[in-house]
């Protein structure tokens, strides 16, 4: 047997024959409730039938849709998930208010909606063939869609494409600022480059450089910048005669012991110990 989900509409009772196509038309008027209802219900046109729907509650999804924009616009930026789904339940319940309320303007409803989503991705700049491509066909899809919960998903399953695509541009972003910060540090070796300096040569504040180098590194950017040093310095005491105290001073040591502590942290063995064995 085939277990198919199905919607039952029920008109009114009329004792007068002549009226049983009035029953006929409220049953398939009741059966387009479903999409609130949801499927394997039966719909009873006198106890959702509603005589008049003021034009404040038909409006009320454009003006739920203006109040949560910046929100949502700010929550995606910031990979917010859960503010994300928090403002598409809010979504969802109005919309469900006005469908409730005057089902007849439920496509009208949809194609606000669509429009909404599709400004979202415009304000963010969004190139993804894949979200555009659900873009171009977003009110047909959801217009096709048998119940509110099936809405419901496709916008949540909608935004977290666009929380990934969002995520990933971050991710490039990141790992090219970065590659752009190494360069910088390889280039003045013999300087001494802070974290705020490398912040500000890539236009952005030292706790998120810290925050991005050490999820792109594995490791903190000093530790990065004092292994840097000591492998400049592994090759000056290998390939020059450079004393050690003037290594020490070259790459922005002023205390020798300093610089010999951190050489034989990483490398295990003292600067002399290492000239002799190389």
């Amino acid at each position: 047997t085939l277990s198919l989900p199905i919607a039952t509409g029920i008109g009114q009772i009329y004792n007068d024959p002549v009226l049983i196509s009035h029953s006929f038309k409220e049953a398939t008027e009741a059966l387009e409730y479903k999409v609130l209802l949801g499927e394997n219900e039966i719909i009873e046109y006198e106890k959702i039938y509603r005589n008049d729907t003021s034009q404040a509650i038909k409006n009320s999804l454009m003006l739920k849709l203006d109040e949560v924009e910046d929100e949502l616009l700010s929550a995606l930026k910031t990979l917010n998930k859960e503010k994300v789904e928090d403002i598409v339940l809010r979504i969802i319940t109005e919309l469900t208010n006005v469908i409730e309320s005057d089902i007849k303007n439920a496509n009208w409803q949809l194609f606000l909606l669509s429009f909404f989503l599709s400004k979202i991705v415009i304000s963010l700049k969004i190139n993804n063939e894949k979200i555009l491509s659900h873009g171009y066909d977003l009110y047909n899809k959801l217009c096709g869609m048998e119940t509110v919960r099936e809405i419901k998903a496709y916008i949540a399953d909608y935004l977290n494409m666009i929380l990934n695509e969002l995520e990933n541009s971050q991710t490039n972003y990141n790992n090219l600022l970065v590659k752009r910060v190494i360069e910088y540090l390889k280039e003045n070796i013999y300087n001494n480059i802070t974290l705020t300096d490398a912040a500000e040569f890539v236009y952005i504040s030292p706790n998120h450089l810290s925050k991005i180098f050490k999820q792109n590194m594995g490791e903190t950017f000093i530790n990065y910048v004092v292994n840097l040093k000591m492998n400049e310095a592994k090759k000056l005491l290998k390939n020059s005669s450079f004393k050690i105290y003037e290594i020490s001073e070259k790459l922005g040591y002023k205390d020798v012991n300093y610089f010999s502590k951190n050489f034989k942290r990483i490398f295990n063995v003292t600067p002399s110990e290492y000239r002799e064995l190389a």
